[in-house]
């Protein structure tokens, strides 16, 4: 009993020590009031702009994903008139178990325009991809497609006309291909001939420029690397030797012969004067077989 009594006593003493007395209450009310209290401060703009912002992608987030489920939904099957997407574009054509495949004609938001073969919602045969440019449509690419990416034979328009015709490879030029550089002084077109890897000049090929210059031997990394033969037709010269990034670092030079003519295609050649070249040509054949042509 005596122990359980101390035991008592000492909480009881224990809690009044905690607690305040009558006296001890006003002081702390008084310490409390005389503190400076926090002042709630107006959020900055940008931050309701940054909430805002996040509520608008939250709503189009939950927008996209019910017209995915309404459109899991249709199931559509064979050819189908117009079909919309929420991005505004737009698919005629072919569909099985609701995925693109077969012939159809995709038109973007961006008002660019595919129309060819599918496969499993990717183009994938043989198509053409075009894009709109002061309200016409121009060629980018005509050709084979895989997985969504270039791949096989086609043909690939550049800017300022060059032209690609060749290989390619997941997307890029891989293979054998011809290809077209602009030049703005001339106005004509440098011509390569030859082999590509990774959308660069890789291998061994054949480089035309457009002043009849000729450099046929091996290529790396876009440039003229490694053994290679330069022709030089105005001073009728050819240099056999080694190449390392476009420059020649050491080969003989040698003079061509006067009637020597060059294995490699030559660029296009015009006639100045064709119409003059043309009447010649014909006055030529009517004195040598005899004809009389009659007069308009």
């Amino acid at each position: 009993m005596d122990r359980r009594r101390g035991a008592k006593i000492a909480y009881i003493k224990e809690r009044r020590s905690v607690m305040f007395t009558t006296k001890e209450v006003p002081l702390a009310l008084a310490r409390l009031q005389h503190q400076p209290q926090p002042v709630a401060r107006k959020k900055p703009e940008h931050w309701y702009r940054k909430k805002f912002k996040e509520r608008e992608q939250q709503l189009e987030k939950q927008k996209k994903s019910a017209w995915r489920i309404n459109d899991l939904r249709a199931n559509k099957n064979g050819f189908h008139h117009d079909v919309y997407w929420i991005t505004q574009d737009l698919y005629r054509g072919n569909w099985r178990l609701n995925k693109k495949e077969g012939s159809g004609i995709q038109s973007y938001c961006t008002g660019n325009r595919y129309e060819g073969d599918w496969k499993k919602d990717r183009r994938e045969g043989y198509g053409t991809f075009y894009i709109r440019e002061d309200g016409k449509y121009r060629v980018v690419y005509k050709g084979y497609w895989k997985s969504g990416n270039l791949h096989g034979p086609g043909y690939l328009h550049c800017a300022y006309g060059e032209v690609y015709e060749g290989d390619f490879e997941r997307g890029v030029r891989s293979g054998y291909g011809r290809q077209t550089y602009y030049c703005p002084q001339s106005g004509r077109y440098h011509v390569y001939v030859g082999q590509w890897r990774d959308d660069k000049r890789e291998g061994t090929g054949t480089l035309t420029m457009v002043n009849g210059d000729v450099y046929e031997g091996c290529f790396s990394n876009d440039k003229k690397h490694g053994k290679g033969v330069f022709y030089y037709t105005t001073s009728r010269c050819r240099y056999d030797g080694l190449w390392r990034e476009d420059v020649a670092i050491c080969g003989t030079y040698s003079k061509l012969e006067s009637d020597y003519e060059f294995k490699t295609p030559l660029p296009h050649l015009e006639l100045r004067n064709a119409d003059t070249f043309a009447s010649c040509l014909i006055d030529k054949i009517v004195q040598d077989d005899g004809l009389q042509i009659p007069s308009c």
